[in-house]
C-alpha cells in the first residue's frame, strides 16, 4: 500500500510539472512581443503528455475505489467457500458497471469536445472492437453466455481502451485500424502491446484453481487491460521523450 502511495505521489508531481509548463506556454502565447516559449508542435505534444498522465492516474484511482477495495471485503466474506466456488462467483455487477461505464462516458465526451467531426468514426471503431472483444471471451468458457452482462460491459470497456490506440484509418478489417506494425505513434503502439501482453498472464490466472479474488469474472479482463494500458502509456511516454530528445539534438547540429 505504501508503494502504491509513492507511485501515486510521483504521478501527481509529474502532472504538476507538466501543468506548470502548460501555464508558461499559455503566457508566452498571450504575450506576442515575447519570444515564444514553445512552438505549437511542442505545445500540442505537452498537452498530449499531460492528458496521458492524467488518464492513467484517474484509471488507477477509479480501479482502486471500485474494484480493489471491495475485493478486500469479499475475501473475508468468502473465506469459508471452496476455491472453485470463489473463482466461479462473478464480481458484483454494480461495481463492474460503475468501473467500466464511467471511463467510457468520459471518453465519449472527450471525443465530442476534441473532434466532433470524427465522433461517428470513433463510435464505429468502438463498436467493432467491442464486438471483437466479446467474441474473444468465448475462450473464457461459459462467461460469454452465463455472465453475459459482465462480459458485455467488459467488452465495451476494453474496446474503448483499444479505440484510444487506433491509427485513425477506416477499414473493414478492424486489425488494420490498430498500430500493430505502424510505430509512427509510439504512445498508441505501446498502449496496444501493453494491453495484449498484460492480458495474457491475467487470463492464465483465471483458470487456476486457487480461489483468489481476482479470478472472479470479469476481473482478469479488467485488471489485465487496465494495468496493460497504464504500463503501456508509461513506456510510450518514455519512448516519446527519448525520440524528442534525439530529434532536438539532430536539429541543433
Amino acid at each position: 500500500e505504501k508503494r502504491n502511495q509513492k507511485c501515486t505521489l510521483l504521478f501527481y508531481l509529474y502532472s504538476l510539472s507538466i501543468y506548470r509548463q502548460l501555464i508558461l506556454t499559455t503566457m508566452a502565447a498571450v504575450n506576442t512581443k515575447a519570444k515564444p516559449y514553445y512552438t505549437e508542435e511542442k505545445a500540442v505534444h505537452l498537452i498530449r503528455v499531460f492528458l496521458a498522465v492524467l488518464s492513467i492516474m484517474l484509471l488507477l484511482g477509479w480501479q482502486h475505489i471500485i474494484l480493489l477495495n471491495p475485493l478486500k471485503r469479499g475475501k473475508a466474506d468468502m473465506e469459508h467457500m471452496d476455491p472453485s466456488e470463489i473463482a466461479a462467483t462473478p464480481f458484483q455487477i454494480a461495481n463492474v458497471a460503475s468501473f467500466t461505464m464511467f471511463p467510457v462516458v468520459v471518453m465519449l465526451i472527450f471525443w465530442l469536445a476534441k473532434a466532433p467531426q470524427h465522433f461517428s468514426k470513433n463510435m464505429l471503431t468502438l463498436l467493432k472492437l467491442s464486438l471483437t472483444t466479446y467474441a474473444l471471451f468465448a475462450l473464457c468458457g461459459d462467461n460469454m453466455t452465463k455472465h453475459w452482462k459482465h462480459s458485455i460491459l467488459s467488452a465495451i470497456y476494453i474496446g474503448a481502451l483499444l479505440t484510444s490506440t487506433s491509427n485513425g484509418k477506416t477499414s473493414k478489417n478492424i486489425m488494420e485500424e490498430m498500430p500493430f506494425t505502424d510505430f509512427s505513434d509510439l504512445l498508441a503502439s505501446s498502449r496496444l502491446y501493453g494491453m495484449l501482453l498484460f492480458s495474457i498472464p491475467f487470463q492464465v490466472l483465471s483458470v487456476l484453481d486457487r480461489g483468489v479474488q481476482i479470478q472472479r469474472w470479469p476481473l482478469p479482463v479488467l485488471l489485465g487491460g487496465t494495468y496493460g494500458y497504464v504500463i503501456g502509456t508509461m513506456i510510450g511516454l518514455m519512448l516519446l521523450y527519448l525520440q524528442n530528445n534525439a530529434t532536438e539534438k539532430k536539429s541543433k547540429r
